[in-house]
């Protein structure tokens, strides 16, 4: 792992405009193990169409192959959580 590590921007739609978008932002962040670091300021909604709206925030994660799997995954896994994406991924050192 070394003294890098990773920041996502990651995209989360919800499975529908009935979804209560602060809930769901509460769920991401608890729902994530600790070597995900979920920077709660960064929290935006996006529109997407018809009403629907979609979460994107920022994590630190660790730099190992996979970690970006393994990310979308748990988010996918998620109550209310139709999918989620990685918008853009960069490398910061410690």
């Amino acid at each position: 792992m070394g003294d890098k590590r990773l920041m996502a921007i990651m995209k989360v739609l919800p499975e529908g405009t009935e979804v209560d978008l602060d809930k769901l932002q509460e769920n991401i962040i608890k729902s994530l193990p600790d070597k995900f670091e979920v920077i709660k300021e960064t929290f935006k909604r996006e529109y997407v169409a018809f009403g629907l709206e979609a979460l994107q925030f920022r994590v630190f994660c660790p730099d190992y192959e996979g970690i970006t799997d393994e990310l979308e995954d748990l988010l996918n896994k998620i109550p209310n959580v139709q999918r989620s994406e990685m918008l853009m991924m960069s490398v910061t050192k410690l």
